[in-house]
């Protein structure tokens, strides 16, 4: 099946330790697996999703690998939606967010002129 063929794609987000964890000496118990959308909790309990971030990765590289590419679907008819799920404390909106280097207002700010772009070339 090709990839614009799938229609929910499922991502996952390790978040880096918070103060209060690295404080209580809490520590990571996933490893991911190098060039592989694979994440292994403990030694033996490996998952498999569409992309996979670990705790380094940035906002930009989360919204250029999830998000940006709904902005362009929404522009060929058809509806997208970003939905962050799990347990209090597992990083919703850290990834999401609620600072500006968010990606709900990333998408705004940087796809503006992508959009109007887009709406001009469909009205010509």
């Amino acid at each position: 099946m090709a990839d614009g063929d799938v229609s929910v794609k499922v991502c996952i987000r390790v978040r880096p330790l918070g103060p209060r964890e690295v404080i209580d000496c809490c520590r990571v118990c996933t490893n991911f697996v190098p060039g592989e959308p694979q994440i292994i909790l403990g030694s033996d309990k490996a998952f498999t999703y569409d992309k996979v971030f670990d705790f380094n990765a940035e906002q930009r590289e989360i919204f250029e690998g999830m998000i940006k590419g709904l902005v362009d679907t929404c522009f060929d008819g058809l509806n997208s939606t970003i939905l962050a799920y799990g347990q209090t404390g597992s990083g919703k909106t850290y990834t999401m967010g609620t600072q500006f280097d968010d990606c709900i207002k990333r998408t705004t700010k940087e796809d503006s002129y992508h959009v109007q772009w887009t709406i001009s070339q469909q009205n010509t």
